[in-house]
């Protein structure tokens, strides 16, 4: 199988101009492409592989943040985004009236209202003023759009969020390479998600996506805890009282945490267990933190929560 440089080119529009022409990007690309995906077809690396750990390492680096999780497009790495800080049914989450749906779809997804708030007019990017207009008590985080290259304006959202106890997560999926004062876009506030549509600054052949996360709560030698809330199916967070079943997304597949006897999963050391009991959520929304559990104490985890709960998921499903 080769890929050809001759592919066909959307029309142009009645100005003459195309709207998109992917191919003339990959004519530019399409010998590499080509040696590339040789040694994805050869390796049968087809999901994760060493093709997208090398790049999670390298678009990490080059975006000024401590981890990169692939996820499957950018409205994916919206919701795990939200889910990761705690959002949930009775949250809300404010953002710019001028943006593409998926921004407010994830909102939605994961429980919570979106709060639209008005834009900029001459950037067409959100109003700082109309976000102190429209803060309230509900409101768990701030979702900043950046869009045609611009980044909204972070550093003073950030000041208001720290102020009120709100996260703020930066819908950074037309933004790839754009900075503000120096700061890459994706690295600005608490958590990111971007996208590599095709479209996109940065396209995929295919859809594709990732989260950004600079989280400083370490677990030892293991991952941060963002980071871990969403390579690991959101284990962490606890889920409201009644499982949902949900579209069918794996990584939907919550547990309720609280409920978890931890003298059930096997091959977690004594030690472990205690650590894990010391931290369990006691309330909804909250995150446990797990400091000094191994990596393969972790992965133990997940996979006992993945395991129970296709079971549930199974049982609610039949019923």
């Amino acid at each position: 199988m080769t890929l050809s440089s001759a592919a066909p080119r959307r029309g142009p529009t009645r100005s003459g101009v195309p709207l998109v022409d992917l191919a003339a990007q990959h004519d530019q690309v399409a010998e590499e492409v080509a040696l590339g995906w040789a040694e994805v077809l050869k390796a049968t690396a087809f999901v994760g592989g060493p093709q997208v750990t090398a790049f999670e390492a390298e678009f990490a680096e080059y975006s000024g943040v401590r981890h990169c999780i692939g996820v499957a497009n950018g409205t994916d790495a919206l919701e795990l985004a939200l889910r990761a800080l705690g959002v949930g049914p009775g949250d809300e989450c404010m953002l710019p009236a001028n943006t593409f749906i998926a921004t407010a779809e994830a909102v939605a997804r994961a429980g919570a209202v979106p709060v639209l708030v008005d834009c900029v007019e001459d950037t067409a990017l959100i109003d700082v003023d109309a976000i102190m207009e429209k803060l309230g008590p509900r409101i768990k985080v701030i979702v900043p759009v950046h869009l045609y290259g611009q980044t909204a304006p972070v550093e003073e959202i950030v000041r208001i969020a720290n102020a009120n106890g709100v996260a703020v997560l930066e819908d950074a999926a037309q933004a790839q390479g754009a900075r503000r004062h120096g700061v890459t876009a994706g690295a600005l506030g608490d958590i990111a998600a971007t996208s590599f549509y095709p479209g996109k600054n940065l396209g995929a052949y295919g859809d594709a996506g990732a989260v950004l996360t600079g989280d400083k709560h370490d677990l030892g030698d293991g991952p941060p805890v963002t980071a871990m809330l969403i390579q690991n199916t959101n284990p962490m967070v606890v889920a409201p009282d009644t499982l949902r079943v949900r579209d069918g997304f794996r990584r939907d597949e919550g547990l309720i945490l609280s409920e978890v006897d931890y003298s059930e999963v096997p091959g977690l050391s004594n030690e472990a267990r205690s650590k894990l009991e010391a931290a369990r959520p006691r309330t909804v929304g909250q995150a446990g933190r797990l400091d000094g559990l191994t990596p393969a104490a972790l992965g133990i985890l997940a996979a006992y929560l993945r395991r129970e709960a296709r079971k549930k998921t199974s049982v609610v499903a039949s019923a």
